[in-house]
């Protein structure tokens, strides 16, 4: 769940701040998060359904954060 939302955030972050950069990014965290989610499997310490679940988790709460940083600064351009 962690990976899912930290790398995420970063990705779209820094792919906003480059858009030159956007499709490597976005892939490699992609890939990343993929990669991580799988190794937990393969070496058994979460169920398929728990990994399922952490995405899932990690990926509205990396959204919600997104969310939050458009709103503040949407908020901070309207009072300058």
């Amino acid at each position: 769940m962690q990976c899912a939302m930290v790398y995420g955030v970063l990705a779209v972050l820094l792919a906003r701040s480059r858009p030159a950069l956007r499709v490597p990014v976005l892939t490699g965290a992609a890939l990343l998060i993929l990669a991580i989610a799988a190794s937990r499997a393969v070496l058994g310490v979460h169920w398929p359904t728990d990994l399922v679940a952490g995405l899932a988790l990690g990926t509205a709460c990396g959204l919600l954060t997104l969310w939050a940083i458009d709103a503040r600064t949407k908020r901070v351009t309207a009072r300058a």
